[in-house]
């Protein structure tokens, strides 16, 4: 029999596999944007000025355009771990439960640090809680796997 724990675990990255993709999706739009603004000199003329919107935050389209790299690689790397170890946690497998799940928290936890860290560096007002906050999710998951459910995800 599943545990209840696990069980919510997989919704839990069911949600968070939704929230990336969209994420990536999103990060993928801006930075084609970006491009499109960097390399014409604008925008869509239905589009308010990108690089004004930027100067208001504290950011450059060089910046911009790095930091929604990092972002789209990132949630590109994490979606297919999240989605597989979905379906180990269900299923109880220890490869495709553990090891993706740990996997991701691994990633998404190198890839936060990485985008907090790029972002202080360039302007340390551009980092928020909400970037400390993603960083919670995949490391409750290292916990939970190797502690709580250590022993759940043997098949």
């Amino acid at each position: 029999m599943r545990p209840g724990g696990l069980t919510t675990l997989a919704v839990i990255n069911g949600i968070f596999a939704l929230w990336k993709l969209f994420e990536a999706l999103s990060s993928g739009v801006a930075l084609g944007m970006a491009f499109m603004v960097k390399s014409q000199g604008k925008g869509p003329e239905n589009m308010p000025d990108l690089e004004e919107m930027l100067e208001q935050s504290g950011m450059t389209l060089d910046l911009y355009m790095i930091n929604s790299g990092i972002v789209l690689g990132v949630n590109l790397l994490i979606v297919p771990l999240l989605i597989c170890s979905l379906i180990g946690y269900l299923k109880q497998k220890r490869v495709l439960g553990k090891w993706m799940g740990n996997l991701y928290g691994l990633v998404a936890t190198a890839g936060g640090i990485a985008v907090i860290y790029f972002l202080y560096q360039h302007n340390n007002n551009l980092v928020n809680m909400f970037h400390v906050m993603g960083l919670v999710y995949p490391l409750l998951t290292l916990f939970v796997l190797n502690i709580s459910f250590r022993k759940d995800l043997v098949r």
